[in-house]
């Protein structure tokens, strides 16, 4: 038998009925089984302490937070998971989300520690894996707050944009421009004319349209700002090579 062919449940329920009382047993920080679990985001192991009978007192140990932390299982996983996101970001500059197996182990604990979740196990995890907390945000990460700062500053930046070129004359660069420093030098090598710039304007406004609807429609992916996009505008931005994903910095 190998090490992933290992039977923690099978192991845990033969301790247990070996000697219930060392299912509880604290260690000097105080934390019982479960919390050592739940600090790792072990998930075979959680599922096995909470496979136990009622009597084990696991689901006690759920709500329990007499320990050097001061806090719940729960606490120590949910503490887990945020530390290996900032720790990938820091180190590698990236993060892909949340562990699955991690977000089981929170809604195992979630639940053991009283809370009403509906959500099935995978709608728990989707809504959940990009960082989301409370559960409503679209997408598990654009929350109504960023949602209305983000359409706010989009189509606030448009009409600053649209200004600056209704003003100026036919020939007019706008290098100097604000929202003209957040693209990439391929994009001002000749100068950004007035023609791609408005066009750069029409992108940003249609990303602000994009923003103030709901559900997955107002996510702003490639297609739902080329929907918002009418006829031909924006055209000259992305001939002139400007993608969606420079316009992050611009809003």
């Amino acid at each position: 038998m190998g090490p992933l062919d290992f039977d923690i449940g099978g192991a845990m329920r033969e301790a247990y009925d070996l000697a219930p009382e060392g299912v509880r047993q604290r260690d000097h920080r105080g934390f019982s089984r479960l919390h050592t679990a739940a600090l790792g985001a072990n998930l075979p192991a959680v599922q096995a302490l909470f496979a136990l009978p009622a009597e084990s007192g696991v689901g006690a140990d759920a709500r329990a937070r007499n320990n050097v932390a001061g806090c719940t299982p729960l606490g120590l996983c949910e503490q887990k998971v945020q530390g290996t996101r900032e720790f990938t970001e820091t180190l590698l500059g990236t993060w892909n989300g949340y562990d699955p197996d991690s977000l089981r182990v929170v809604l195992l604990l979630k639940r053991a520690a009283g809370e009403e979740i509906a959500q099935s196990e995978e709608e728990f995890i989707a809504s959940r894996k990009w960082g989301c907390t409370c559960g409503d945000c679209t997408g598990g990460w654009l929350s109504m707050k960023m949602r209305y700062r983000l359409e706010s500053a989009g189509l606030c930046a448009a009409d600053t944009m649209e200004t600056a070129t209704s003003w100026a004359p036919r020939e007019s660069h706008f290098d100097d421009e604000t929202a003209a420093e957040y693209l990439p030098p391929h994009m001002r090598q000749g100068g950004i004319s007035g023609y791609v710039f408005r066009d750069y304007a029409e992108v940003v406004r249609a990303i602000g349209v994009v923003l103030g609807r709901t559900g997955e429609q107002g996510i702003p992916s490639d297609i739902n700002v080329s929907r918002a996009l009418s006829g031909h505008h924006g055209s000259a931005f992305f001939y002139k090579g400007g993608t969606l994903g420079m316009l992050c910095s611009t809003l």
